[in-house]
């Protein structure tokens, strides 16, 4: 009786094996190169259309991240669609944005589509994800050592920053809110004002406002030379004005002269004819 218990419960997990290397393959092959999805604990999370402040968060939040990794080729930032491969917990995620370093990032190439878990993983709750954000995903991410974890609530326009201890756990660094400077503990010199996510007057000025005060310095530099230039030309013009003005003094003169000599002359000869 007992052999045939044992034997049950044996199909049992091999129908279930069978079951969920099914539906990965589906995930995979059909499912995750089409739509935002995920596959967790065995099952296909499709994710749910997102509102457009957690889209506009998603946008602004990924060009800022994107050119900072970029200028400073500190690695690689993706954003929705990268899948990474949970082997501990055999869950897959696609986090919102994730940041890789360049140890990890130089080991991709063009076709790779799987990829290890990220340095940096980034959330943006919605209601409909939110348990597994801070639940599933939390306790996951740690558990494979992703270094830094940001939850996002764009509702409240907030950001929870989580550093990875010595024991695998995760550690409240500071909960961000507006009108503060966000610093990123894996993404070496980035600075982020919170405001910069979520209005686009911030992010204008986070984004163009070194880069125009820079024009504005180089427009100013540009001017000023050219009114020095006008200012020589001006100069020099001045200068060639009293040079004819002093040639024409001296042909006055020249010409006093002249006359002087001449009256010299005449009287002269009036003298030698009285004599």
């Amino acid at each position: 009786m007992d052999k045939i218990l044992e034997s049950t419960q044996n199909k049992i997990i091999e129908l279930e094996e069978t079951r969920r290397q099914q539906k990965y393959s589906i995930f995979l092959n059909e499912i995750a190169e089409q739509t935002k999805s995920e596959f967790i604990a065995g099952e296909v999370i499709i994710h749910s259309p997102a509102s457009l402040i957690h889209i506009d968060a998603n946008i602004s939040l990924t060009t800022m991240l994107k050119l900072h990794v970029e200028k400073y080729k500190l690695g690689w930032l993706a954003s929705e669609k990268a899948l990474v491969k949970m082997k501990k917990s055999d869950n897959d995620f696609e986090p919102d944005i994730c940041f890789f370093s360049k140890e990890k990032s130089n080991t991709f190439n063009s076709k790779t589509c799987q990829f290890p878990p990220p340095d940096l993983a980034i959330e943006i709750v919605s209601k409909s994800s939110k348990k597994r954000d801070r639940e599933i995903k939390f306790r996951d991410y740690a558990r494979h050592n992703v270094a830094e974890y940001w939850i996002i609530e764009p509702n409240n326009r907030e950001i929870e920053q989580y550093y990875l201890e010595k024991q695998g756990k995760y550690i409240l660094a500071k909960k961000w809110h507006e009108a503060e400077i966000i610093t990123s503990i894996e993404i070496k010199n980035l600075k982020i004002p919170i405001d910069a996510i979520f209005f686009y007057d911030a992010l204008d000025e986070y984004l163009f406002g070194e880069y125009r005060k820079n024009i504005k310095d180089i427009e100013n530099k540009i001017i000023k030379e050219q009114i020095s230039s006008k200012e020589k030309d001006l100069r020099l013009q001045e200068k060639d004005v009293k040079l004819k003005e002093n040639e024409l003094k001296l042909k006055e003169n020249d010409l006093k002269l002249k006359e002087k000599d001449y009256i010299i002359k005449q009287l002269k000869k009036q003298l030698k004819s009285k004599l």
